[in-house]
């Protein structure tokens, strides 16, 4: 976190950026992991973190050639393989920036969206411009479970869909709604896997606002003591149960919780799919292995057999597991050799990934606590989530849904 309270007009000002540890413990670390100098409305525009802990900070100054994104050690020092001794000058303004597996998910100006890699910082694609009067994006998000990247454009939500960071070409841009408040420079976007939207707050700072890849939005009013709080950014924790937001004025960080339910579902999807375009043939599913259990027949790995399916009209569950873990072994015993799950399964494609071998899969899909399963429909949609202790009654509500 940083804040930027330069006057227009002062000379540019050297600004610390704050990596805080452990932020809901009494006596939180604070360290400083860099500083930059910065004039009025420049700073430090985005922030994200991989799956092995590294943090990524991407600067703007205002001028493209000398905008940067920095690469840490969990611990805070740099990351020297990266770019030039940790740091990356890709020649453009660098705004939002997240992360998903291997790519870093990069805003630049204008209406542009870079795809790097997180080992070194070279760019391995990118995604379709935005058409004009969308062009000034500030920040971004990226849905792990379905690659969708969001993004905020002067109130507007917008979305990239149909594509994934190793196929950037392949994404197709839609505004999900129109301006839903004024054009600010510091707008802040994150991504809540639990209600899979996009979460922000608009000017007038009075409510925080999520937004789903249909476009439906929700509102939720914000208490009276933090109206003038000068509220900018938001993120969330990965297993989407506490929610920080990052006061300007105030240098406040203020945090909210939410209860989760051992066992939960998210609501069904009303996502209408559009098909992708046949391009390459894809593996049959005699290609992929298979392991048994009970009466069902589970493939191996969902690279590409999700595509597979979801193209020839099947609805999928993946379930994610780890050997040894007692908690998936109680699903397997008492629910995946039943009979009752057998017979709903059958008209599903089930994938097995064993998250001892397939660790990086975890991350896509949010995976948090296990067992999890991942129920996608027809179109590849996702329908519900199921983790930790999941009872019969209500996979199979579930399955039933999904298989319409």
């Amino acid at each position: 976190m940083t804040f930027n309270r330069n006057r227009p007009g002062n000379p540019p000002e050297k600004m610390p950026a704050f990596l805080i540890r452990n932020p809901l413990s009494k006596k939180p670390d604070v360290k400083i992991l860099c500083r930059d100098s910065f004039a009025s409305d420049r700073g430090y525009s985005g922030v994200a973190t991989d799956e092995l802990g590294n943090y990524y900070i991407s600067g703007d100054t205002g001028d493209p050639s000398t905008s940067f994104i920095r690469k840490f050690h969990p611990d805070g020092t740099p990351h020297h393989s990266f770019g030039t001794n940790g740091t990356l000058f890709p020649g453009k303004r660098c705004l939002g920036i997240d992360v998903v597996g291997n790519y870093l998910i990069v805003a630049v100006d204008w209406g542009e969206v870079l795809i790097l890699d997180i080992a070194m910082g070279e760019t391995s694609g990118k995604v379709p411009k935005a058409p004009a009067g969308f062009d000034y994006i500030r920040d971004i998000a990226i849905d792990p479970s379905f690659m969708r990247i969001f993004a905020l454009v002067e109130g507007c939500v917008v979305m990239w869909e149909g594509g994934y960071p190793w196929s950037p070409g392949d994404y197709r841009f839609r505004p999900l709604t129109k301006k839903l408040g004024k054009r600010i420079s510091c707008e802040g976007i994150s991504f809540d896997p639990i209600n899979q939207t996009a979460l922000f707050i608009p000017l007038p700072r009075d409510k925080i606002i999520e937004v789903d890849a249909k476009g439906k939005i929700y509102e939720t009013t914000l208490p009276l003591q933090l109206r003038s709080a000068h509220l900018v950014d938001s993120a969330l924790s990965k297993d989407g149960t506490t929610l920080f937001l990052s006061g300007l004025e105030s240098k406040t960080i203020h945090v909210f919780r939410r209860r989760i339910k051992q066992s939960r579902a998210i609501a069904p999807s009303i996502l209408t799919a559009t098909p992708l375009p046949e391009k390459t043939p894809l593996p049959t599913p005699a290609e992929f292995p298979t392991v048994q259990i009970g009466r069902v027949m589970w493939y191996r790995s969902s690279k590409g057999i999700v595509e597979y399916f979801k193209r020839h009209g099947k609805p999928v569950i993946i379930y994610f597991r780890r050997a040894g873990d007692q908690n998936c072994l109680n699903l397997e015993w008492n629910i995946l050799m039943k009979e009752q799950f057998s017979s709903r399964a059958e008209a599903y494609a089930c994938i097995f990934e064993d998250l001892s071998i397939e660790k990086h899969l975890a991350s896509r899909f949010n995976v948090t606590r296990l067992p999890h399963m991942e129920i996608l429909d027809r179109n590849g949609e996702h329908v519900a989530t199921a983790q930790a202790e999941i009872d019969m009654k209500t996979l199979l509500a579930i399955m039933d849904f999904a298989a319409k």
